[in-house]
């Protein structure tokens, strides 16, 4: 449950951009952010980018998407689901910690890509609902399809920078034969009667981005870099000019505290300071 991907947008390079993976696979220890180590980790990583760099953030879907809301119990009404289920409670969790993230990024000035299915709820997680009131958060629309991928599986693209419209003009299709599509999710009646549906043999592949649209992501930040380095400067000068009410700051880090479960890592943090 762990997985989440982030990729970390550093220097350019020659032929586009530099991207440091962040997630599971590669390190399920340093890089799982329900970890205490792990997430302490991704803060130190976030706040490592320079202003005006970029991060894209790929939080686990799998219980919050439509095909699991009758094991998860999450609705539009009750988006945090089940507590009795681990699985629920880590996607809570997990959330909320990349929200951190977004934050973080945001106090650096690096543009933030939050992306999901179009059926996730993870929106309406209640952290994620402050993030968008503190934020001009962006949402846009896409099919991965557009960018040579294989699934027109659509998905939503929550971005900190109204850039991210731009990507709407770098579409490239791909081409070739169209009459068979990829197998998405499969359709049955259970044993009860009732109607029940299930990841299809092709949906795990489809989570992986196509190459053209990290092109088009890199092109369009490229576009505007200047632009988004002087705005980064502008807010971070701003930021640091804000006077902040210790006090009034109590309720909002219980919210954090708890939907984010930083006990634990804070006295990770504390353990490694003494």
């Amino acid at each position: 449950m762990g997985n989440v991907k982030t990729y970390l947008f550093c220097k350019p390079l020659k032929a586009g951009r530099k991207a440091v993976p962040f997630e599971i696979n590669l390190d399920p220890q340093g890089q799982d952010i329900l970890l205490p180590w792990g997430f302490a980790n991704a803060v130190y990583q976030t706040l490592r980018l320079e202003p005006g760099s970029g991060s894209l953030h790929a939080p686990v879907c799998s219980t919050w998407v439509f095909m699991s809301r009758g094991s998860t119990k999450r609705s539009p009404t009750r988006p945090l689901g089940r507590p009795d289920s681990e699985a629920v409670r880590n996607g809570n969790v997990m959330t909320a910690r990349v929200c951190i993230l977004l934050l973080l990024a945001a106090t650096r000035g690096v543009w933030s890509i939050l992306e999901q299915p179009s059926t996730s709820l993870m929106h309406l997680h209640p952290t994620f609902q402050r993030v968008m009131a503190m934020m001009n958060i962006r949402r846009l629309g896409i099919r991965m399809s557009d960018f040579g991928g294989a699934s027109r599986k659509s998905t939503l693209l929550y971005s900190s920078h109204q850039e991210i419209d731009q990507m709407l003009a770098e579409r490239r299709p791909a081409t070739g034969p169209t009459d068979q599509q990829p197998q998405m999710t499969i359709r049955y009646i259970d044993g009860s009667g009732k109607n029940r549906c299930k990841g299809g043999a092709d949906l795990k592949a489809s989570q992986h981005y196509p190459k053209g649209f990290g092109k088009a992501l890199s092109r369009v930040r490229s576009r505007n870099q200047q632009a988004l380095r002087r705005q980064a400067k502008r807010l971070l000068k701003l930021a640091s000019r804000t006077q902040h009410n210790v006090d009034e700051r109590t309720t909002v880090n219980a919210h954090w505290m708890k939907h984010a479960n930083l006990g634990p890592v804070l006295s990770y943090l504390a353990a490694r300071t003494r």
